[in-house]
């Protein structure tokens, strides 16, 4: 649980958590970010936690006790300007339409009101 002398990373990071649970029970392992982000920053791994520019979480299979393995690696300027230049990503890019959500590459019909430009009383 301990790490040896560390300097804090400076610039734009990538950090990768793997989460290894104790048991089988249910857990949100979205829970595991924020403390897990500020304790790498109060031990000095980096500054700040603003400067993580991509974070991957995995969860991974049972360890008795449970345990985080955690990687901290600088971004390549050539993946920060490339994340920077794409507004829209490739692999599953969801917006809402109404109160579901859709695949942006799929056309969505506007519900009536839009089409006539003018909302019905009802009557």
């Amino acid at each position: 649980m301990t790490v040896g002398a560390v300097t804090a990373q400076v610039g734009r990071l990538r950090v990768e958590i793997e989460v290894y649970p104790p048991d089988r029970r249910k857990r949100d392992i979205d829970n595991v970010c924020k403390a897990t982000l500020d304790a790498l920053a109060k031990a000095g791994v980096y500054q700040d936690d603003s400067q993580i520019d991509v974070l991957l979480i995995t969860r991974m299979g049972i360890v008795s006790g449970g345990c985080l393995e955690v990687k901290v690696q600088k971004v390549k300027q050539s993946e920060s300007k490339q994340r920077k230049a794409s507004k829209v990503s490739t692999d599953l890019d969801l917006r809402r339409a109404g109160s579901r959500q859709v695949d942006i590459g799929k056309s969505v019909p506007k519900p009536d009101i839009f089409k006539s430009g003018r909302r019905d009383s009802g009557s």
